[in-house]
């Protein structure tokens, strides 16, 4: 009897267990924000604790003050080196709240190797909790992670963040139903996919074998559901590359320590081994990109560009390796 009690309680408990992996798995929000702009900025490989992070929140705050943000996406990598124990970490606080949440701005969080403890070989002793970062949503006035893969709707935007690290058929099955299911959704005119992992680059990770992976597996899904931007960290540069008509943008200087761009691939349009942070806003029939670049003593602009319908840089500019940067994304119906 006590045996077969005893069963039981497993059971139970892997049931719940299951219950709650398949909660944090996927979620659609709905409809976050509803106007017919969008103005939101990208954060990749930022959780460093060191000067690059708070130089970037600094120019975060001053480039918010002059054009408020609607939202900001994280691109994973959120917490270096080996991500946070738990919703009580201390990192939360000097990482995140101290930094982010006084811009008032929601930002919706995507998960990165680092923030899984990998690789084991930086972190042996240390356990990670990516479902730390789910949970804290709780607790926090502007840190969103509601699954570890999960679609909104922004203005005209259809976001789509997606948990590379923790790549599966699931995900992938549910990646696709999703897109298929949104394709030519009324009031939404732009498709965005983010995540930790690039498709292509030309950084230091360009060889590695997920990011093969990856590509096999999502280009032809992004062309077949009409994905229009693919954002993506992992390298700790800042890229645009174009492969089959869509856009893919590397934000992952975001203040981790800076990469040099290692061997420039042939769909790379725009590589730059400075950190910086993009920004995007999008007008009608474009989405426009910023990036600016930010040195201790000022801020200089590296490029503009607009998405759709081509892509254009405006006087792009090198910059020093002292710089840290940000993205800034502007988008119009």
């Amino acid at each position: 009897m006590k045996v077969m009690r005893a069963r039981l309680y497993v059971k139970a408990a892997l049931a719940c267990l299951a219950s709650s992996s398949a909660l944090f798995a996927q979620k659609d929000l709905g409809r976050v924000i509803d106007k017919p702009t969008l103005h939101f900025v990208a954060l990749g490989d930022f959780g460093s604790g060191n000067a690059n992070q708070v130089a970037v929140a600094h120019a975060m705050a001053k480039r918010n003050g002059e054009a408020h943000f609607d939202l900001g996406i994280s691109l994973g990598d959120n917490f270096y080196r080996c991500g946070v124990h738990n919703e009580s970490d201390p990192l939360w606080k000097t990482r995140w709240e101290d930094l982010y949440t006084p811009l008032g701005v929601p930002f919706y969080a995507s998960l990165g190797n680092h923030d899984y403890g990998h690789p084991p070989i930086v972190c042996p002793e240390h356990k990670a909790s990516p479902d730390a970062e789910l949970a804290y949503s709780e607790h926090s006035q502007s840190w969103r992670m509601p699954a570890r893969y999960y679609t909104f709707v922004a203005g005209p935007v259809r976001f789509f963040a997606i948990d590379t690290e923790g790549w599966s058929g699931a995900q992938l099955d549910w990646l696709k139903e999703t897109l298929e299911k949104t394709d030519h959704e009324p009031g939404v005119h732009w498709r965005v996919v983010y995540g930790h992992h690039p498709m292509y680059t030309s950084g230091v990770h360009l060889n590695e074998r997920r990011i093969g992976v990856l590509r096999e597996e999502l280009a032809p899904l992004f062309k077949a559901t009409h994905v229009d931007l693919y954002i993506a960290g992992h390298d700790h540069d800042m890229e645009h590359l174009r492969a089959d008509g869509i856009e893919y943008l590397i934000c992952g200087a975001g203040g981790a320590k800076l990469r040099a761009v290692r061997h420039q691939r042939t769909e790379s349009l725009f590589p730059r081994d400075n950190v910086w942070v993009p920004g995007y806003h999008r007008r009608r029939q474009k989405i426009h990109c910023r990036f600016s670049g930010y040195q201790p003593h000022g801020t200089r602009d590296g490029g503009n560009a607009a998405l759709k319908p081509a892509w254009r840089w405006t006087n792009p500019i090198f910059w020093s390796k002292n710089q840290c940067g940000l993205s800034l994304f502007s988008v119009w119906h």
